[in-house]
């Protein structure tokens, strides 16, 4: 502390007027400074920086919010488009997800990832061969993102292309080794061409990088029931509802599994379980999980 404003503390009250007023001239900027807020957003990157803070957060209406006003700040901001476009899509707003890729795809005709996210919008709208062709561009332009080749082999897997989507998915954990929901995928294929093994070996890696997977569980159960492994398959089923309870099918498979073991009153509470959330649930067929 200086020489001059060692004096500015309590004890300069008693100092002469001038020497308190000089104090306090001193201190008026420290002062300021401890209510000063942080400046907000002021340019198109800032909005779409904190746009991107909010989005990975899951504050999607916030993330919507920031690429909105970038977007009024700098209208040729392609990549705005792209991200606000992800952040509807996730809201449930897929057609204002398409009109933003497309937006993005005129500003900016090489743009890898406005491709792969219309991919998205549009596999979300069922428009499967839509899908292909944007995956199929995003690929083109970027063959190293590891998401663009487990979606579309997500969507192969939807049209009954297995071959294709396993590899997709193989190709995915090439380039991301710890693509745990590319390895849950290709767990699908395996388990769809009865490979039980190689199954269970992608659902457990799967789980091994994402232990919230509740679906994996379920269907890594299912291959168990398959292999004859009733205790270990409980044990997923259980493990999946715990994660999540609104998951219908897993009641459903571990009521036929406690049924075989011939625990019927248990199985029973499981279908009645079952029943309350089947609105919810369209197959009991192991479906392809989104990282959309």
């Amino acid at each position: 502390m200086s020489r001059r404003t060692a004096n500015c503390v309590p004890g300069a009250l008693k100092a002469p007027l001038v020497a308190r007023i000089f104090c306090l001239i001193l201190l008026l900027p420290m002062l300021a400074s401890c209510d000063k807020q942080p400046a907000g957003p002021r340019s198109a990157g800032e909005y779409y920086n904190r746009g991107n803070a909010r989005g990975n957060q899951g504050d999607f209406s916030g993330a919507i919010a920031d690429y909105t006003k970038a977007i009024e700040l700098d209208p040729t901001f392609a990549l705005a488009y792209t991200n606000r476009g992800n952040a509807r899509s996730r809201s449930g707003d897929v057609d204002g997800a398409l009109a933003d890729s497309t937006r993005a795809i005129e500003l900016d005709p090489k743009l890898a990832l406005a491709y792969s996210n219309r991919g998205n919008a549009r596999f979300r709208k069922d428009d499967l061969d839509g899908a292909l062709v944007d995956y199929d561009k995003a690929i083109e332009l970027d063959p190293g993102h590891a998401l663009t080749y487990s979606h579309r082999g997500t969507t192969k897997y939807r049209k009954g292309d297995m071959e294709g989507a396993a590899a997709d998915y193989s190709k995915a954990l090439s380039l991301n080794p710890k693509l745990a929901v590319a390895y849950a995928n290709r767990g699908n294929v395996r388990l769809y061409q009865n490979d039980l093994d190689g199954a269970i070996a992608d659902y457990t890696q799967a789980i091994e990088f994402d232990p919230k997977l509740a679906l994996t569980y379920s269907t890594r159960g299912d291959a168990r029931v398959q292999q004859s492994d009733l205790s270990g398959a409980i044990a997923d089923y259980s493990k999946a509802i715990e994660l999540d309870p609104k998951l219908a099918q897993a009641y459903m498979q571990r009521g036929l599994a406690l049924l075989l073991q011939g625990k019927d009153a248990e199985s029973q509470k499981d279908f009645g379980q079952y029943l309350k959330l089947q609105s919810d649930t369209s197959s009991n067929e192991a479906p392809p999980q989104t990282d959309k």
